[in-house]
């Protein structure tokens, strides 16, 4: 916990991912990356607060880590939202991190980053729910990644309050915590995403995981 020795950036956690016995955890103004693989004894390997390194000479500083909101590991990388905009490190040195790139809100093409709520990775392709929006990143050029496409909410679709994302087959599902309901939306072209289904009497839907063809959803509002 927070009060244990060496790891003090464990307040407020706000989320979680794991890859190869790593965890990755989103909290206090920083990424800590914690040794798993003894479940019994979890060590320290590093911790990114706002502001830090570079770990790397000649690489940029990790700044405006501040509050932290989600964490997806895809391969090597790993992708953090805070303060309106997503970063992208390396994570095939997990003592050593290098910082690939940031998208901040408002960037070329980037115009629905806004207090970021999700981050999720299927491949090379990043979804961000953020801003009453699904943005959709390709980052198979980590260093410059590419904006793909975006859904909005409006009046012929469900996405306000967007919070949370999960891969069903070529598709994803998106909680909508102000429209207290769960939209179905067909990326299999990821330049083109659509809307086909919304399932409403969600009061503050704030999450979304999948098993099978089944969907989990938690309500903020009804406490289920």
């Amino acid at each position: 916990d927070d009060a244990t020795p060496d790891f003090d950036r464990l307040s407020a956690p706000t989320s979680v991912a794991v890859r190869e016995g790593l965890a990755f955890v989103a909290a206090e103004n920083a990424l800590t990356i914690i040794d798993v693989s003894d479940a019994a004894n979890p060590t320290l390997v590093s911790k990114i607060p706002d502001g830090a390194g570079p770990f790397v000479a000649g690489e940029p500083p990790f700044d405006r880590l501040s509050s932290p909101t989600s964490v997806a590991v895809g391969g090597n990388l790993v992708y953090v939202t805070a303060e309106d905009a997503l970063r992208i490190i390396a994570g095939d040195d997990p003592a050593n991190h290098a910082l690939r790139s940031v998208i901040d809100d408002g960037d070329a093409g980037f115009g629905h980053l806004g207090s970021p709520a999700s981050v999720s990775v299927r491949g090379t392709l990043v979804f961000v729910a953020a801003e009453s929006a699904l943005t959709i990143v390709d980052a198979s050029d980590p260093s410059a990644p590419v904006k793909k496409s975006h859904l909005a909410d409006d009046p012929s679709r469900s996405l306000g309050g967007a919070s949370a994302v999960a891969f069903i087959g070529d598709s994803v599902l998106v909680t909508a915590s102000t429209e207290d309901s769960l939209a179905l939306i067909d990326v299999s072209d990821v330049g083109q995403p659509s809307q086909t289904s919304t399932f409403g009497g969600l009061p503050g839907a704030n999450a979304v995981a999948v098993s099978g063809n089944l969907a989990l959803v938690t309500s903020h509002d009804d406490d289920t």
